[in-house]
């Protein structure tokens, strides 16, 4: 170490330049940055998603409502959402979009919510996921590609969406979620076969995460946590819970 004195009369306290480089060659060579798994996990949305939009207008010409918005026009505008989360997540939304005017309809919100960064640092664990809707099954640990901007068009069907359906009495709210992580890995320990059989790694995860996972596909990371044996239902088995809960889309 090297004492010094400036000319405000305060002392100064330097390294020797061979110290800090050998601080430096330490920090690089520690093997902490490759020691920490980062994983890119496929996201997309289930067929739950085109059933629930289905039903949405099956309610809506119910309350004698010619809404001119298809259900295909709905499950866009919801698996937009999805992919915008994405891309918020990797901090890449598209120029010109904003977070907070995103709109999403109420009982879709949680869903968006629940799709967010995990991270664990006790297990030196980064799990985000990436939209990929072409994923099939469980493909290769940490491989996932994705996180291709929203189209105009896409952008565009998703606000003429939103627009209609709140001219119509379907409650929708603007903005993503602000936080980007989630504390709770359970979405990404169940697994869709290609059956549609939801199967859980590990201990029982909760019911919203099961109904969560119904609706988003995610892809399965057998290397983190291991096979997953137990059989919980089917995603088919959730559909009159869906139908429930877009019953309650509609504002008082």
């Amino acid at each position: 170490m090297i004492n010094n004195t400036n000319n405000g009369g305060n002392d100064q306290t330097l390294f020797d330049q061979a110290v800090m480089d050998l601080v430096r060659a330490r920090i690089t060579h520690s093997g902490v940055a490759s020691d920490y798994r980062d994983y890119s996990v496929g996201t997309g949305v289930t067929g739950i998603v085109k059933y629930a939009s289905a039903a949405l207008v099956d309610f809506l010409h119910a309350k004698g409502l010619n809404v001119p918005v298809t259900d295909s026009d709905i499950e866009t505008a919801l698996s937009t959402t999805i992919q915008l989360r994405c891309l918020q997540i990797s901090r890449a939304l598209p120029k010109g979009v904003f977070a907070g005017d995103v709109p999403i309809p109420d009982f879709f919100r949680p869903v968006v919510t629940a799709l967010g960064m995990y991270e664990d640092p006790s297990r030196a664990l980064v799990i985000r996921p990436v939209w990929n809707p072409a994923i099939s099954g469980d493909l290769a640990d940490g491989k996932a590609e994705g996180n291709k901007a929203t189209t105009d068009e896409q952008y565009s069907t998703l606000v003429r969406v939103a627009r209609v359906l709140k001219a119509n009495g379907v409650k929708v709210t603007n903005g993503l979620p602000r936080s980007l992580e989630t504390t709770h890995d359970d979405i990404f320990r169940i697994q869709e076969t290609d059956e549609g059989e939801l199967l859980v790694a590990g201990i029982d995860v909760s019911e919203v995460a099961v109904l969560v996972r119904a609706m988003l596909r995610l892809q399965f990371l057998g290397s983190v946590f291991g096979a997953a044996r137990t059989r919980y239902l089917s995603v088919e088995d959730l559909r009159p819970t869906v139908e429930a809960i877009v019953s309650t889309a509609f504002a008082l």
